[in-house]
C-alpha cells in the first residue's frame, strides 16, 4: 500500500512539473504586458526577399597579354622594369640587330642596282621603239627591248619586296608596347639567347578590369549579358556589369566562367586580387518591419504585439539585417500579426 502511494506521489508531481515546464515555454517569448496603447499599428505581411549566394574568382585586366619576339636573336638591353608604366608603342627591349641591319643594307644595294638597270632599259626601249617607227630597227630588236624592260621591272619590284621585307625584319628586333599599360612580370634578362613564341614580357592595361568568377551550372540560368551584380574586392563594394558568359560547362567544378565589368579607372585594383560576387538563387518569405518598432536591450530585442484577447504585450523576436529604415525579423512575428509602431530610440 506504501509504495503505490509513493507510485501515486510520485505520478502526480510529475504531471505538475510537465504542466509547469509548458506553462513556462508558453510564455517564454512573452517579455511584460504593455499598458500603452500605440497610437501606430503595422500589420505583418511576408515579402519575397532575394537570397544570393557567393560566386568567387579573381580579378583581370580586359587587356592583358604576353609579348614574344618573332625572330631568334640575342637580348642586347631590356628598358623596363616589373610594375612599370608604359606607352603605347614604347620600346620594351632591344634584340641584337647586325644580321637584320646587314640583310636591309643590301637590299637597299639590290634596289638601287636593279632601278639603275630598269631606267637604262626604259631608255632603250624608246630609243629601239623610235628607230622601229623609222623603219630602222627590226621587230626582233623592239620585242628583245620591250621583253628586257619587263623583266627588270620585275626584278625591281622583287627587290622592293626585299627592302619591305628586310625593314619589317629588323623592325622585330625591337620590341614595343601594344597599349598604355602595365609591365606585370618581365621572364628574361640581358645576354639571353630568345627563340620566337618565348614569353618576354607579361603587360597588361589598367583603365578596365573585370571580375571574372565562376558559377555553379544550377545559377547560371539566372544571369544574362548586361545584368549588374554587386561584387566585393579588398573589403570594397563595386557594382559589376556581366559582359560574358561562357558557353561552355567546366567538367570537373560543373561552373561556367562569367566575366564582370568593373567601373574603369580603378587604380587600386591589381590584377590576381581575389574576389567575390552575389548571385541571385531565388526568393524566400521573410518579415521586415520599421526600426523603431524593434526595442533593443543588450541582446535583448522586444516587439510590442497585439495578442488575440486584445493586449498589448512586448515579445522577444531574433532579427537579422537591417538598412538605413527597416530591419529583419527572423523569428517571433508571423504573418497577421499586429504590432505597434513606436519611436522606442527615444524613450
Amino acid at each position: 500500500m506504501i509504495i503505490k502511494k509513493i507510485i501515486l506521489h510520485t505520478f502526480t508531481f510529475g504531471i505538475l512539473f510537465c504542466a509547469f515546464t509548458n506553462s513556462v515555454k508558453a510564455k517564454q517569448h512573452i517579455i511584460e504586458v504593455d499598458n500603452l496603447i500605440p497610437t501606430k499599428t503595422l500589420k505583418i505581411s511576408y515579402i519575397k526577399k532575394p537570397q544570393y549566394c557567393i560566386a568567387v574568382g579573381s580579378v583581370n585586366a580586359t587587356e592583358h597579354c604576353f609579348l614574344s619576339a618573332r625572330i631568334p636573336a640575342h637580348i642586347v638591353k631590356i628598358n623596363i622594369t616589373d610594375g612599370q608604366v608604359v606607352k603605347k608603342n614604347q620600346v620594351l627591349a632591344e634584340l641584337d640587330n647586325r644580321i637584320y641591319l646587314a640583310r636591309l643594307n643590301q637590299a637597299k644595294k639590290i634596289v638601287d642596282a636593279t632601278k639603275a638597270m630598269l631606267v637604262q632599259a626604259n631608255q632603250t626601249k624608246k630609243r629601239i621603239e623610235k628607230l622601229y617607227n623609222s623603219e630602222v630597227a627590226t621587230q626582233k630588236s623592239l620585242e628583245q627591248s620591250q621583253a628586257n624592260q619587263l623583266r627588270l621591272k620585275a626584278d625591281y619590284e622583287r627587290a622592293l619586296f626585299g627592302l619591305d621585307e628586310a625593314k619589317t625584319y629588323l623592325s622585330y628586333t625591337k620590341i614595343i608596347s601594344p597599349y598604355d599599360g602595365v609591365i606585370k612580370k618581365c621572364f628574361v634578362e640581358v645576354g639571353e639567347n630568345i627563340n620566337p613564341a618565348q614569353k618576354l614580357f607579361a603587360i597588361y592595361n589598367p583603365s578596365q578590369m573585370q571580375a571574372e568568377v565562376k558559377v555553379g551550372e544550377s545559377l547560371i540560368s539566372n544571369i544574362k549579358i548586361g545584368d549588374v551584380l554587386t561584387a566585393t574586392i579588398a573589403k570594397q563594394t563595386y557594382n559589376v556589369t556581366v559582359n560574358e558568359i561562357s558557353p561552355i560547362v567546366n567538367q570537373f567544378s560543373r561552373s561556367f566562367l562569367i566575366k564582370a565589368l568593373l567601373p574603369k579607372n580603378i587604380k587600386s585594383i591589381l590584377p590576381g586580387v581575389y574576389c567575390s560576387v552575389n548571385i541571385l538563387c531565388g526568393k524566400n518569405n521573410t518579415i521586415l518591419v520599421p526600426l523603431n518598432c524593434v526595442k533593443s536591450t543588450g541582446q535583448l530585442s522586444t516587439v510590442l504585439v497585439k495578442n488575440n484577447q486584445g493586449i498589448w504585450q512586448r515579445k522577444s523576436v531574433r532579427v537579422g539585417q537591417k538598412t538605413n529604415k527597416q530591419i529583419e525579423i527572423l523569428s517571433g512575428l508571423k504573418e497577421g500579426d499586429i504590432i505597434g509602431v513606436d519611436n522606442y530610440a527615444n524613450k
